[in-house]
């Protein structure tokens, strides 16, 4: 009986999502329709050369922190000090998570730094008199964009919930987050590290480098900004979340098209920045907001 009740509230709290969302992306798209002129892309045009050796070290730089030499501490201390089911050592495991990301990006930043030359630099990012209305112009396009990635995730989480009875799961980003609100100086670090320090690095990552080193292989950017936006979802794969990747992964496809989008709409990281900080900035607020 109890079961039969949970599913109908989570039916019920599905079916709302859906329909705020698609009044929502209604309003979006009709908007956007009358203001197509200004969504056109330029005429193509290769604004930065990439050069794969730059590609396949940035992400191997990303890749051996996370996948090899993190992972590689965690067992070391594993053996060490096996108390794994405490409290305690849950934060402990947030605040060396904060670490090895802070620790990562930071190396990524001294790559770039020190390998890329200063026509890439400016390429990228384009630290000219408008740099921060295109990153305005990012933030301000979330408003458009959010509602469409919120009735595929709404839809893909009531088709999966029906088919499979498996109820939404947030990602493991958003569980520790809501970990980290334990503690005010967690708070404030992780918080920086989702709403500023991530939209760089990733839209660095995936749009910058990867993005651009596709549009130059392929010449054609539809290719580019597909290919780019499925490795940026693949990277968010969580086998702890079973069935639900589906709807993660689907949803930060879409994310990712959008972002690749506003890449090759402005020719600059600052737009894709813009709408990537915006979008983890609402989300842990709406967050942070829930747990009160």
């Amino acid at each position: 009986m109890k079961e039969n009740i949970t599913a109908t509230v989570k039916l019920a709290e599905s079916a709302r999502t859906l329909a705020i969302a698609f009044i929502w992306a209604l309003l979006a798209a009709f908007w956007s329709y009358k203001k197509q002129h200004r969504f056109r892309l330029p005429p193509f045009h290769i604004h930065v050369v990439i050069e794969g050796s730059q590609l396949f070290f940035s992400f191997a730089l990303f890749l051996s922190t996370q996948v090899i030499i993190a992972p590689l501490l965690f067992l070391i201390h594993q053996k060490q000090w096996p108390f794994l089911n405490s409290s305690s050592e849950t934060l402990f495991f947030l605040k060396f998570n904060l670490l090895v990301l802070s620790l990562t990006y930071f190396f990524l930043a001294l790559f770039y730094y020190f390998d890329f030359s200063l026509q890439q630099k400016q390429s990228l990012f384009r630290f000219d008199k408008v740099w921060y209305q295109n990153f305005l112009k990012g933030a301000v396009s979330w408003v458009f964009i959010y509602p469409f990635v919120l009735f595929v995730s709404a839809l893909l989480d009531a088709l999966i919930f029906i088919i499979f009875d498996v109820a939404p799961s947030n990602q493991n980003v958003v569980e520790q987050f809501k970990l980290a609100l334990s503690s005010a100086p967690l708070t404030i670090w992780m918080t920086f590290i989702i709403a500023c320090i991530v939209p760089v690095a990733e839209e660095f990552l995936f749009r910058g480098l990867l993005q651009s080193w596709l549009k130059q292989r392929f010449e054609n950017r539809m290719i580019a900004i597909a290919i780019s936006a499925l490795v940026f979802a693949l990277f968010h794969y969580s086998s702890e979340q079973g069935v639900t990747n589906f709807q993660l992964l689907t949803t930060l496809f879409l994310l990712g098209s959008f972002l690749g989008y506003l890449y090759e709409k402005y020719n600059t990281l600052w737009a894709s920045i813009g709408l990537h900080s915006t979008f983890n900035s609402i989300s842990a607020l709406l967050i942070g907001i829930n747990q009160l």
